[in-house]
């Protein structure tokens, strides 16, 4: 009779196991299948691979993007300001003092009568 040796790992949301063969100490087999809980139970069933968790960290991540984009910004604004290298078509609804306060800045929008630069005529400025 061949022995062979399962092993099975536990865990609280997975589980591993491995078939070895104890005379050659050889793996045969091995692998692992994590157990999503709850209502993410159904939707794996159905087979909708995205778990609630992943939905909140895609949009975690929007949120951190869409926060640096406006930090770069408005250190852009901050340093064009502080060069008086501001464009007039941006108007502040009050003075820009800390670039860090990311929340604090408000642009007005442009008049509709405000000459609207392309960038060949930002070329032609320099």
């Amino acid at each position: 009779m061949n022995k062979k040796i399962l092993g099975l790992d536990l865990g609280t949301n997975s589980i591993g196991w491995a078939l070895i063969e104890p005379e050659t100490q050889e793996i045969i087999g091995m692998g692992s299948r994590i157990l999503p809980m709850g209502a993410e139970l159904n939707k794996f069933e159905q087979g909708q691979a995205q778990t609630k968790n992943a939905n909140r960290r895609i949009t975690r991540g929007a949120r951190k993007l869409n926060k640096r984009y406006k930090q770069r910004r408005n250190k852009l604004i901050y340093v064009l300001q502080q060069y008086e290298m501001l464009p007039p078509q941006i108007k502040l609804s009050e003075p820009f003092t800390n670039p860090l306060k990311i929340d604090r800045i408000s642009i007005l929008p442009v008049d509709k009568n405000q000459k609207q630069y392309s960038a060949t005529d930002l070329l032609e400025l320099r």
